[in-house]
């Protein structure tokens, strides 16, 4: 698979940020005690779910060929992409 590694690195970016912000988001819903912050939280905590559905979708199809799946599992990306939608 072409330019795997940069997935990855890309998707782990992603989720060191978004991880970020829903703490950032999270300490001001705290603060202010605003619901609409707190939502926006538990948003960016979701954000980061689906980064690791993604990171989950890489490594199975990295997986190599058995017999029950001939072909591999390099389809499991096309899975794990469509749930984190």
């Amino acid at each position: 698979m072409a330019g795997s590694g940069d997935s990855v690195r890309a998707i782990l970016f992603a989720l060191g940020a978004n991880f970020a912000i829903a703490v950032a988001k999270g300490v001001a819903a705290f603060v202010t005690g605003s619901g609409a912050m707190l939502a926006e939280t538990v948003h960016s905590l979701a954000d980061c779910g689906n980064q690791l559905l993604l990171l989950m979708g890489l490594r199975q199809a990295k997986r190599p060929a058995t017999t029950d799946h001939p072909l591999g599992y390099g389809r499991a990306i096309y899975f794990w992409s469509f749930l984190s939608r």
